[in-house]
């Protein structure tokens, strides 16, 4: 028997092989080993996602009797304890957000396709660089769209626990280590994913002796399969004693929960290791509400999460960190109880549209891109003549806001801040900022006054559909004006009709205590937009998609399913 491997380029070009003769007894088992060098590879970054293919192929008897093809890609990772992360020697900031694996619609049951689109959003809405596994691996799907997209990863397995039991085995080896190594070897391949994280928030023994005896172990068994990444945790302590007798003290790099007040600490008490922050914010908003509503279980989003991002992106010794959350997600509702039935954290929410912190993290994430965001909406029928207050998020030296054209004046914009007018006469009209940067217009953004919903706005990120049964393609519908501008305040119940070669996949609109079912023909506008997924049968052909709400235009798409 022969067993060969070759190394293929993200050209297509074969650019080194190996192999030889395997002697192999029936019914027995042998790893092999194949060395190849690679000339001049090619870098995997988050810029140039340069992607090889390791092809080996088992043979005998004149046939191929097995075949399997390992993507890969190379890159190098270095972890400063001074400057922060490093990929290829370049310096990156860690502009990430933790995530869990659900979804409008189809909850936890997600097709790899709506993966892939997630991790779009947040690095397209955002300008997310990196993802964290919160808190347990994800689908190979999603790893693979990280290696696609350019997304660095914290792979994540929540192993020792917290129980009491865990704690009173004090002394006692602790040796079940066979899912933490089967995350290892499924994931290790991915250029993506830049280091193992072990635990999260293990109260019980993330600042005890024991809890250094555990995660050493969980290190060996790491490290048995994989020394090119470090091993790191989640931990939410505070400063004090647990840090230099728990994890702490064994891990390869320190991963901060909140307690921002840690990062100066830390970096004192361990001068030789690198600080991120592996889980930041958890701020609540409410998509397109300014109002709180303590009755609906709506928050408002008039909120800032600078506290949050601030203090690391002014130390260069933190290498960044992870904001909890990218999306909103199903149960852990905060800051409510019932009726609310899911998290606020998310910036963007269940459907992934953007909440309007996600444009404070979009400005200091993007900062070469120049933008400004103003907030609440412009429709406020009944409080004419009275204050309101206007937020702007931008990256721009200076912003003006304007109100009818009459000039309200202008703010500084302070570094990984925002600024304020709060007593801004509500007049229906246009709200206009504009940013500047060394005294030029680099930016404008505009919130205007609408009219009364008047039809349905159909927008898709693509209209081709892949025939396995499973492509889903998101579509956002928007309640708009006779102008075709969004209704901030519309709840429209719109009715769904799919035909042809596809279904509907489910249905969602982003509100946090909507009741109305995830798989219906129908669903409620919140705040002017809902979200019907079009997902692909196993036929081939053209599938229509309409959208209607009584007294409203109709809205149509189409979309071409094939293999």
């Amino acid at each position: 028997m022969r067993a060969s491997t070759a190394i293929v380029a993200p050209d297509g070009s074969t650019v080194g092989s190996t192999g030889g003769v395997v002697s192999l007894p029936p019914y027995s088992e042998r790893v092999v080993y194949h060395h190849v060098t690679i000339e001049h590879a090619q870098l995997w970054s988050l810029e140039e996602r340069h992607l090889y293919n390791a092809v080996t192929t088992i043979e005998g008897n004149g046939r191929t009797i097995d075949k399997h093809t390992q993507r890969f890609g190379v890159r190098t990772l270095r972890f400063d304890p001074d400057y922060g992360f490093f990929l290829n020697e370049k310096s990156v900031k860690l502009q990430g957000t933790c995530n869990h694996q659900d979804f409008v619609g189809v909850g936890i049951g997600m097709p790899d396709s709506i993966l892939y689109w997630r991790m779009a959003q947040l690095k397209e809405k955002l300008g997310c660089n990196a993802i964290r596994c919160s808190h347990n691996p994800m689908s190979p799907a999603m790893y693979e769209a990280c290696d696609e997209l350019g997304l660095v990863v914290m792979d994540e397995i929540r192993h020792p626990g917290d129980s009491p039991a865990a704690k009173a085995n004090v002394g006692t080896p602790y040796k079940n280590t066979a899912h933490v190594e089967s995350m290892i070897l499924r994931d290790r391949n991915h250029p993506s994913v830049i280091m193992w994280s072990l635990s999260n928030e293990e109260w019980a023994v993330q600042g005890d002796p024991y809890g250094a005896e555990m995660f050493s172990y969980l290190m060996d068994a790491v490290h048995k399969h994989d020394t090119t990444r470090p091993c790191t945790s989640a931990v939410n302590a505070g400063p004090g004693k647990g840090w230099l007798i728990g994890y702490g003290k064994v891990e390869d790099i320190l991963g901060v929960n909140y307690n921002y007040e840690d990062y100066d600490y830390l970096h004192k008490q361990y001068p030789n290791k690198m600080i991120f922050g592996s889980e930041t914010a958890s701020d609540v908003s409410c998509r397109g509400n300014y109002v709180t509503n303590n009755t609906a279980a709506h928050i408002t989003s008039m909120m800032s999460p600078e506290h949050s991002w601030r203090p690391l992106a002014r130390r260069k010794f933190v290498a960044g960190g992870f904001c909890w959350t990218g999306f909103d997600y199903r149960g852990e509702p905060t800051p409510y109880g019932w009726p609310e039935i899911n998290s606020n954290f998310g910036l963007l929410d269940m459907c992934g549209f953007p909440k309007d912190d996600a444009f404070y993290y979009r400005a200091w994430w993007k900062p070469e891109e120049p933008l400004v965001h103003i907030f609440p909406h412009w429709n406020w029928p009944g409080d004419e003549g009275k204050t309101k207050a206007v937020w702007c998020f931008s990256n721009c030296d200076e912003v003006e806001l304007f109100l009818n054209g009459k000039s309200l004046g202008s703010q500084k914009m302070p570094e990984w801040g925002h600024v304020e007018w709060n007593d801004v006469v509500y007049t229906p009209g246009t709200l206009e900022v504009r940013g500047y940067r060394a005294g030029t217009v680099v930016a404008t953004k505009r919130v205007a006054t609408t009219g009364k919903p008047a039809a349905l706005r159909l927008t898709a990120g693509r209209s081709t559909l892949n025939v396995d049964g499973e492509d889903i393609i998101p579509v956002e519908v928007a309640v708009v004006d006779a102008n075709g501008d969004v209704v901030p305040t519309a709840d429209n119940l719109v009715h769904f009709n799919v035909t042809g070669a596809a279904t509907n996949g489910g249905v969602g609109n982003g509100d946090p205590s909507c009741h109305q079912p995830n798989q219906a023909p129908y669903r409620s506008a919140f705040n002017g937009l809902c979200m019907v997924l079009v997902r692909s049968t196993h036929q081939q052909g053209v599938a229509h998609l309409t959208a209607s709400s009584g007294g409203l235009k109709s809205a149509t798409l189409q979309f071409e399913a094939h293999r």
